[in-house]
């Protein structure tokens, strides 16, 4: 059994370069919130395709890059609040 959800809130996390999480491309909820997130680069979340909830909420966020969300045709839920 694969859960659908991976949950990262308050990991203090500071960054997503090296954000791989290819064996997780099934994933329909990503949680990231509260952390220490300062920016999202071009293609973060590109091989989530089957993402449609992704949790940002109270990080530190101030710069999202164009293509940040690039492929994410099945997004319904995004927060970004609090950052």
């Amino acid at each position: 059994y694969l859960s659908k959800v991976l949950n990262l809130n308050s990991n203090g996390l500071q960054n997503l370069e090296n954000f791989n999480l290819l064996h997780f491309t099934f994933l329909e909820e990503l949680l990231l919130a509260n952390n220490n997130l300062r920016e999202i680069l071009d293609l973060t979340f590109s091989q989530f395709k089957m993402l449609n909830l992704l949790d940002l909420k109270n990080n530190q966020i101030s710069t999202i890059y164009k293509k940040a969300f690039l492929n994410l045709n099945n997004l319904e839920i995004l927060y970004l609040n609090q950052n």
